[in-house]
């Protein structure tokens, strides 16, 4: 089984993932997934390890054999958890990647913050680069889901070395038109969550509205599942992306 390990990361100290080996049987078609669990492992010489970076954990795996020179740093989405990448990390780790999960400031478990309503963006992209610096991998590309996406954006923006940028299903830059369904049969929920922008509080999605839409084209029976991934997200972020943040295109310079 993995070996979970915790350290603290300091400036000077590289991570190497360390373990025992680890086998599983595995479809052609599909590398490294458990018949049991449907989960991805990674193979050989290589364990998921959970390290911490001041307040912010991360997952990592360092596989037996790198194939490549520079890794792979996954960010989360709105309310999301590096949960989100579990069956992501050991496939690319299977491949010869050496792959990141962060967890943003608030986003257990990384450390628990107070003034979680009032994080920004800006709070975000400090986060993910103050990642970057420390663990010494400027050279990375970034992957990013939804909310992750635009950080992915304004990460390549802002570090020149970033080799490559993917988003999925990012979150919409300054410029791209993000268009909202007024007939909702939540509404409800919806006035919930304004009330806890009114109030300053961060804000989870019960299932209702979570099922509704962002876990709408997931299957029925996965949904719970997914749904208890969810934490508290920071409002004042979510203000920021409806209000729309400028990526400036010519300041990215990857792939490369």
């Amino acid at each position: 089984m993995p070996c979970w390990l915790f350290v603290s990361a300091q400036d000077s100290l590289p991570i190497f993932c360390c373990g025992f080996l680890f086998h599983t049987r595995r479809r052609p078609d599909q590398p490294g997934r458990d018949k049991k669990s449907g989960e991805f492992r990674a193979k050989g010489r290589s364990c998921l390890l959970k390290i911490k970076i001041e307040n912010l954990a991360l997952e990592t795996i360092r596989p037996g054999k790198i194939r490549y020179t520079y890794p792979l740093l996954f960010i989360h989405g709105a309310g999301g958890t590096s949960q989100y990448w579990k069956n992501y990390l050991p496939y690319f780790a299977d491949k010869g990647w050496e792959v990141f999960a962060v967890n943003l400031r608030g986003h257990f478990p990384s450390d628990r913050e107070e003034a979680l309503a009032q994080v920004t963006l800006e709070n975000y992209l400090e986060d993910v680069e103050k990642v970057i610096r420390r663990l010494d991998i400027g050279a990375c590309a970034v992957i990013g889901h939804s909310l992750g996406g635009l950080i992915a954006q304004k990460t390549a923006e802002n570090i020149d070395s970033v080799k490559a940028l993917i988003t999925l299903a990012g979150a919409p830059p300054l410029g791209v038109a993000l268009e909202v369904n007024n007939d909702l049969p939540y509404s409800g929920t919806i006035m919930k969550t304004m009330w806890g922008m009114m109030n300053m509080r961060p804000v989870k999605p019960t299932f209702m509205m979570a099922e509704k839409t962002v876990l709408n084209n997931i299957d029925p029976g996965e949904q719970k599942a997914v749904f208890d991934m969810f934490v508290a997200e920071s409002l004042a972020v979510g203000y920021q992306v409806a209000q729309g943040v400028l990526v400036n295109p010519s300041r990215i310079k990857c792939p490369r």
